[in-house]
């Protein structure tokens, strides 16, 4: 967790059901700006509990292109923007760039597939 006076960011990794429950349970997360969406957005993650809790203004899922496992799954997807969390998906954008001015609690997003295409992209 990275905590600055505008925002809190959660980068969670591979984490599953249980270790996000015992986030929950040992670390005070509070609303998050923004959180990396546990193990790509699996099934195995994202408990309705540990969602409803972080009440996160935006969720990066860092997965590939038509990759093997399916991932993001939808019913996970659905279950962060039940909350309010707008969702960017790595597959679709590319890389995210977040940016916090000094004092707003909005960011600058830069999608990077969106706004930095290569020329064969266009």
């Amino acid at each position: 967790m990275v905590k600055s006076d505008e925002t809190t960011l959660l980068i969670t990794g591979d984490i599953t059901k249980p270790v996000e429950k015992q986030l929950l349970e040992n670390a005070d997360l509070g609303n998050v700006g923004l959180v990396t969406l546990p193990h790509h957005g699996s099934n195995s993650s994202s408990a309705d509990v540990f969602v409803n809790s972080l009440q996160a203004d935006y969720g990066v899922v860092s997965s590939g292109w038509r990759n093997r496992y399916g991932h993001p799954r939808k019913p996970v997807i659905d279950r962060w923007s039940a909350t309010g969390t707008r969702i960017f998906n790595t597959a679709d954008s590319g890389m995210q760039v977040f940016r916090w001015e000094r004092g707003s609690a909005t960011p600058v997003i830069d999608s990077w597939r969106t706004n930095h295409a290569s020329f064969w992209n266009r």
